[in-house]
């Protein structure tokens, strides 16, 4: 203890510093920035407070700003990046550097010892397919990547092991899945190809030949696609890159709830042409009397064939006994009339 009890203590550094972070895949190139966080700890004794980094573009960014209470020291750090991209897992990767000869300073972390999974997702005649996803899977571990433009797809930062790649294709009902093994330290390119499909262009028409709007639907077992036809449009949908096989096309007339169901067969490359023509449409007036009174608030239900076997309620008569339903499909159709 000096005579004085007054010790000499070397002035604060500057607390403005500042560091410019690259987050890598192992290869030192992939920019690592989804599902990512850094922090920054100074190893000063007096401002030993993480702080998280803030993403600027490909690069993570910490400034010291004193005025706004952020604290940067111009003493040795070190740097924790943190990638969440595969659920539940997070994988980490650590730098150090100094402040003490000047700022700002630039660092770079490196996931070393895993693996970077690359590829294409592509159709069977090797043109790109945008959009959908694709799956990366081992055991209780997963990860999604969504292809772009040009179907690239990739998982930079994967721990090594095997693991299961799916690419589901972005209209629905379609899939392709490879297995693949990760290195650690290693690049894994696997493109994903869709099988060739085949194309179903419905055309809906009302009993009078006029365009409708309805409702379609395109399935087979778990496959299924939706869509709709517009009289706007001239009454038309086209199910796009559809799997060859055997499917049920079920289609409902919007106005009426008419439905037409049918099967088709889609082939490899070729387009098949489906017409639609729905069964007539009219009025239905009921009129419902107990002897010769008319009955009031009866309850009205209507079987149509075009619209399954079960009564549908449509309505209850009126103080003369009567409803008028509009919009019923026929050629056939059951009557019930229930007394309130």
């Amino acid at each position: 203890v000096p005579e004085t009890l007054v010790s000499a203590l070397p002035p604060l550094p500057a607390n403005d510093g500042q560091v410019l972070a690259d987050v890598l895949a192992f290869d030192g190139t992939t920019a690592v920035t989804a599902n990512t966080t850094v922090r920054f700890r100074s190893q000063s004794p007096y401002y030993g407070r993480p702080l998280g980094a803030s993403l600027q573009g490909s690069r993570f960014v910490v400034t010291g700003q004193p005025s706004t209470g952020t604290v940067v020291p111009r003493v040795p750090f070190s740097l924790v990046a943190s990638h969440s991209g595969i659920s539940p897992l997070t994988q980490q990767a650590t730098a150090t550097g100094d402040l003490a000869s000047g700022s700002p300073v630039q660092s770079q972390l490196v996931f070393g010892g895993t693996g970077l999974v690359q590829g294409l997702v592509r159709r069977a005649d090797g043109s790109p397919v945008q959009g959908g996803s694709v799956r990366l899977v081992a055991g209780s571990s997963y990860a999604y990547a969504y292809p772009g433009a040009d179907g690239a797809f990739g998982f930079p930062v994967v721990p090594a092991g095997a693991w299961t790649l799916t690419a589901t294709h972005p209209l629905g009902g379609v899939t392709v899945t490879q297995p693949i093994t990760v290195s650690a330290n290693a690049l894994t390119v696997q493109h994903l190809v869709y099988a060739a499909t085949g194309s179903l262009r419905v055309e809906v028409r009302t009993h009078a030949n006029a365009v409708t709007n309805a409702s379609l639907v395109l399935s087979a077992g778990s496959f299924t696609r939706y869509g709709n036809a517009y009289a706007s449009s001239g009454g038309t949908f086209t199910f796009l890159e559809v799997p060859p096989g055997s499917y049920t096309l079920t289609v409902t007339q919007s106005a009426s709830n008419a439905v037409v169901s049918r099967p088709v067969a889609i082939e490899v490359g070729v387009t098949r042409q489906e017409p639609i023509s729905f069964p007539p449409v009219g009025s239905v007036r009921v009129t419902a009397q107990v002897g010769v009174a008319p009955l009031a608030s009866a309850g009205v239900y209507i079987q149509a064939d075009s619209r399954g076997p079960d009564f549908q309620y449509v309505g209850t008569t009126s103080p003369a006994g009567q409803l008028v339903v509009p919009q019923v499909p026929g050629p056939a159709l059951l009557v019930r009339v229930t007394h309130p």
